[in-house]
């Protein structure tokens, strides 16, 4: 899921993903992605630390409050990548700029390759059948 107020950097990255096979879920604000969150899972949610106001803590309050929330990657709309205070600091788990598609790219598999880790099943659970949930979009 991408969650950025502006539909210029949405569509962007939305493109980046889309072009190395990713599903995409758009959402403009924090109300909007958390309501699209709960019809949509997702795998990783990357969202702009410019959104307005308290729109990011809100944001990562509303996501750590969820039982199995997806892991978030910070961008910012500088080259700087994670150097703003709001990166790992302020309770992202990643930062990247939106205009470095190759260090994104990279945060995301890493990101999303650590919540497929997490959800694999003990070979114990795996004939419980429990452990595992459906992966989702970014």
């Amino acid at each position: 899921m991408v969650v950025d107020e502006s539909a210029f950097a949405r569509g962007m990255v939305r493109t980046y993903l889309e072009m190395v096979g990713h599903r995409v879920v758009e959402a403009a604000g924090v109300r909007e992605a958390l309501e699209k969150l709960e019809r949509h899972p997702v795998d990783v949610l990357l969202a702009s630390l410019d959104l307005p106001g308290r729109e990011v803590p809100l944001l990562l309050e509303s996501i750590r409050r969820l039982p199995a929330g997806p892991p978030l990657l910070a961008l910012t709309s500088g080259a700087e990548g994670g150097a703003r205070p709001g990166g790992r600091e302020g309770g992202f788990d990643d930062y990247q700029s939106k205009f470095d598609r190759e260090g994104m790219l990279r945060s995301i598999e890493r990101l999303a390759a650590a919540v497929r880790t997490a959800e694999t099943p003990a070979p114990e659970a795996a004939s419980s059948g429990g452990g595992w949930r459906p992966g989702g979009t970014s």
